[in-house]
């Protein structure tokens, strides 16, 4: 008999072979052998048919080949990445990248001559590169800019604005200009690089963490994990509207200009033309960070992170009334047996598509102490489907 792709056979031929035994003794004990085989078959039946198998994990675990990466990413956290012509980067405690066309595999980025440091932040425009380095005590040393991929860098002199005991929380470029989150004597500002020095975005000194920033095509939007900011790179002031003490999470925006933040209550903020709704994703959840999946064309999916311990993510799909997708069943990302094999069990830090390929999206997950890797990518292919396009699933990388 199989069992959800255990074996367990009853022998019918020894039970049979025993019945015919002149031994009453030992024709007795080969029909309890065959009745205990038949009753245990029995009672996993009925204890798998009575469980919440809702998940189809034994299903989905054996259909799925097991997936191999590289071993830079595996049992570790992925934290940004970034692009330019001609590479990916991924910021691990050092950046690492690889040539877009797959001609060589991942390895450690060379940041102004050396291999041997830590990066705190990683951000780039699409043609600059960023990457800031700290020192042991996670101390900025200074902000270096390649524009050639990493042969050459420059130092940006970052300290002199930012301080010398300012330890930078991350790097992040949104329409073209860069930002640096960073903290110093506890409290947390964030700065961004006029063309000549960095200078305070006009959030300065406030005592929750920064977590994103970005660009809704008119101003840019900022949250700390309590409130929201908006305005211009150097004025920037607070919007009160979806404030959540501790509970901002995720921050995304779209081509019309809708600006999304995710919290801990389970409910997402939209903001379009001037006015805040609530989409309650999963009520009482702790989410994640967003994303909005644009492709196919005719999708309305807010892809969001777990905060819980199952983590992976939420799809919610936003034609008609709404509804929740959960666990990879009939997700538009990805099949069931795949998402349960990657991405169950792991915090998402962040979805990222790079700045000159809307076909392609990863995520980047806190994969420590799971075996398993950190970095998973996507590919749209938009002849697939009949034409309507699809995606491939995530492949570790």
């Amino acid at each position: 008999m199989n069992i959800f792709g255990y074996s367990i056979k009853l022998d019918k031929t020894l039970a049979t072979g025993r019945a015919k035994q002149k031994n009453a003794a030992l024709s007795r004990k080969g029909s309890d052998i065959a009745g205990l085989y038949a009753a245990l078959a029995l009672t996993l039946l009925v204890l798998f048919a009575g469980c919440d198998n809702s998940f189809s994990i034994f299903k989905s675990i054996s259909q799925e080949t097991k997936q191999v990466g590289v071993d830079l990413f595996k049992n570790v956290t992925v934290r940004a990445m970034a692009n330019d012509a001609a590479n990916y980067y991924a910021l691990l405690g050092q950046v690492v990248w690889r040539p877009i066309d797959g001609s060589a595999s991942w390895n450690v980025l060379s940041v102004n001559g050396s291999t041997d440091y830590f990066a705190a932040g990683l951000a780039s425009d699409g043609a600059k590169v960023y990457v800031a380095k700290a020192n042991s005590n996670n101390v900025l040393v200074d902000v270096y800019k390649t524009i050639d991929s990493g042969a050459t860098w420059t130092a940006m002199n970052a300290a002199a604005s930012i301080g010398s005991s300012a330890a930078v929380d991350w790097l992040k470029c949104a329409n073209g200009t860069l930002f640096v989150a960073f903290h110093a004597s506890g409290t947390y500002s964030l700065y961004y690089y006029d063309g000549a020095a960095f200078k305070s975005a006009g959030i300065a000194n406030i005592s929750r963490p920064l977590i994103d920033i970005v660009w809704d095509g008119s101003e840019y939007w900022a949250i700390s994990d309590s409130a929201a900011y908006h305005g211009s790179a150097g004025a920037m002031t607070e919007d009160t509207a979806p404030a959540l003490a501790q509970g901002l999470i995720g921050l995304a925006t779209d081509s019309a200009g809708r600006v999304l933040i995710s919290r801990s209550d389970g409910l997402v903020y939209s903001l379009q033309s001037g006015a805040w709704t609530q989409i309650t994703i999963k009520a009482s959840t702790k989410l994640g960070p967003l994303f909005l999946l644009t492709q196919p064309a005719a999708t309305k999916t807010i892809m969001v992170g777990k905060g819980i311990a199952t983590y992976g993510y939420y799809e919610y799909d936003e034609t008609g009334t709404g509804s929740l997708k959960e666990n990879g069943s009939n997700y538009i990302s990805t099949s069931s047996s795949v998402y349960l094999s990657t991405m169950l069990s792991k915090h998402v830090i962040g979805f990222w598509q790079p700045s000159n390929d809307a076909n392609i999206l990863y995520v980047m997950l806190a994969a420590g102490g799971t075996d398993s890797y950190a970095l998973y990518k996507n590919i749209f292919d938009p002849t697939a489907n009949a034409g309507a396009g699809a995606w491939s699933g995530w492949t570790a990388e």
